[in-house]
């Protein structure tokens, strides 16, 4: 891809700036600022406002500022400097947000992956990492055996953070502590080991030892990306990644009330969508975030009923199985003004639902490639959207559907094509200072194939390792799937392409007798496909091949339905 010449961004139409509701910027300038900076405006204009919440507890603004001042501290006693990467494995507790806090205030390197990852992936992310430090559980850190880091904290729970402590006032205003960078002086440090992070705490507080007080610069690196399918390829994130992708997060909900809202996170902060628009989004409103990973239907709504958050971050997969949950409808969700869902499209059925029982509130969908920190379109939230496309850029961004086989080529409204994109939100660099094919000349080349409609709506189909080429047009299997998955009488389903016949061919396990004749469930794709995906014909049968992580074997599917010939 070295010498591909990319579409000219100063020759590009803007379609979409014309459907933006009120309120909401086609421009904006950012600010040049670190991310601790958001916990520092946060306590300055709420100290006492509710910062997070988890079940086990919850902590105000200028409490959080305290704690994260005691981590930085610990971790610079024990040898973390500025550009040292830090491993972060930990679940959504209080304690997550205040470690990443820290190692930014240090200008360290935070790489965070969700702790159920695979001993294998965290091995190979920690030799392309090179971190000096984990902040984990012990069983994480042992499982990486002669690869963890020199330094180690152990984190179970937050006890540490709720402990009862007088609070501190000895900190500098950031305006007067970033004047002058930290004098050197000698000490003795620790000996290298884990240890458990209220150990590493008292004993920096004992010491007097505190963190060294300098600016923390836009441009430094904050976060390396790991995606799951490249587990050797860091995305370099700065500062001025995220605080750009918190801002645009922010705009797009413009009735947002500084210090009033309450936002609910389902999903593990180590995930992009999760910590930004989640959790920064929510500090740069001084909003309360209560952080719930993975919680069942009566969980999730029992939760909306206690907290009363206004504010939704959830997969689609989530909100649909929360509400599917019979014991989640007896909940009260009306607190709910805005969900936003990361995934595919809510189905038609889930939305209508969720508007009748919050009382209407407004769910739209967001798109994040991986190369983005934050999403690169949205669904306006007080504005016209469509079916199935996940809305038009956010602001400051640009994107483009190009030609899969000559990335210079925009192509039509309505035409299938690769998306580009580029904005203050999109990596420019690869850990390590290798060269990435996917980032050129700004642009982020995304994986993603789909349409755009005239207004700059985009509506994603799937991956390129998900989709087939069927003649002129593209199919994603998954989607033909979703969609016969959406009928009451289906259990399961599958669909493969058959190249030969230049149809698409699908399989469904019923749930319940009678079941549906294949005419039935044709038709039922014709309501919800494109015409050049709708099956040409349903089987219905006793299982479909599945693999151990319990998605479709479409090679011994295909066989199954079509013969050997799976090109």
């Amino acid at each position: 891809m070295a010498d591909v010449h990319l579409p000219d961004p100063d020759l590009l139409e803007r379609p979409w700036v014309e459907t933006y509701p009120p309120g909401v910027p086609v421009s904006y300038h950012m600010p040049t600022v670190g991310l601790p900076r958001l916990l520092d405006d946060a306590v300055r204009d709420f100290p006492e406002r509710i910062a997070l919440v988890t079940a086990d507890g919850r902590i105000d603004h200028a409490t959080m500022r305290d704690r994260v001042e005691d981590l930085a501290a610990a971790l610079h006693l024990r040898g973390v400097d500025a550009g040292d990467r830090v491993l972060v494995a930990l679940p959504n507790l209080l304690t997550l947000p205040i470690v990443l806090l820290a190692v930014w205030r240090l200008r360290a390197i935070a790489v965070p992956l969700e702790p159920s990852v695979a001993t294998e992936r965290l091995t190979r992310v920690a030799d392309d990492a090179r971190p000096v430090a984990i902040i984990a559980s012990r069983r994480i850190q042992r499982s990486l055996g002669e690869h963890r880091p020199p330094i180690g904290l152990t984190v179970d729970d937050d006890r540490w953070v709720l402990a009862a402590r007088t609070r501190r006032r000895s900190w500098l205003p950031w305006r007067r502590a970033a004047r002058t960078e930290p004098s050197a002086r000698p000490v003795e440090r620790p000996t290298p080991g884990s240890v458990r992070l209220e150990e590493a705490v008292h004993e920096a507080t004992q010491r007097g030892w505190q963190r060294p007080v300098f600016p923390v610069p836009s441009e430094a690196a904050a976060l390396l990306a790991y995606r799951s399918d490249e587990p050797t390829t860091g995305l370099v994130f700065t500062h001025q990644h995220l605080v750009a992708a918190t801002f645009q997060a922010r705009l797009w909900v413009p009735d947002v009330q500084a210090g009033r809202e309450v936002a609910l996170v389902t999903e593990p902060l180590a995930r992009l969508d999760a910590l930004v628009v989640g959790w920064l989004a929510g500090l740069l409103a001084a909003t309360s975030v209560v952080l719930l990973e993975a919680p069942d239907g009566d969980r999730f709504a029992r939760t909306v009923e206690q907290e009363g958050p206004t504010l939704l971050l959830a997969t689609s997969a989530r909100l649909q199985a929360a509400m599917a949950d019979g014991e989640a409808a007896k909940r009260d969700l009306t607190s709910l003004r805005v969900v936003l869902t990361c995934g595919p499209s809510l189905a038609p059925g889930t939305r209508s639902d969720l508007s009748r029982r919050t009382g209407g509130a407004r769910a739209r969908a967001i798109f994040r490639p991986a190369a983005a920190a934050g999403p690169t379109h949205a669904q306006p939230v007080y504005g016209l959207t469509t079916e199935q496309a996940v809305g038009p850029p956010v602001t400051d961004t640009l994107a483009v559907v190009v030609d899969p086989d000559a990335l210079g080529t925009v192509q039509p409204a309505g035409s299938f094509g690769r998306l580009l994109v580029r904005g203050p939100q999109v990596a420019t660099d690869v850990w390590g200072g290798r060269r990435d094919p996917h980032l050129v000349d700004g642009w982020a080349v995304t994986d993603h194939i789909g349409t755009v409609d005239e207004h700059g709506a985009f509506t994603p189909l799937g991956r390129l390792s998900e989709v087939e080429r069927l003649g002129d047009t593209w199919i994603a299997p998954a989607r033909v799937e979703a969609a016969l998955e959406t009928h009451a009488a289906v259990r399961r389903a599958g669909a493969v392409v058959d190249h030969a016949a230049g149809q698409v061919r699908a399989a469904v396990v019923c749930r319940r007798r009678p079941r549906p004749t294949t005419d039935e469930l044709v038709a039922h794709c014709q309501q919800h496909l494109d015409p050049s995906a709708v099956p040409a014909d349903v089987a219905l049968v006793d299982d479909l091949p599945e693999d151990e992580a319990g998605g479709i074997k479409r090679d011994e599917l295909h066989e199954r339905l079509v013969g050997k010939d799976t090109t």
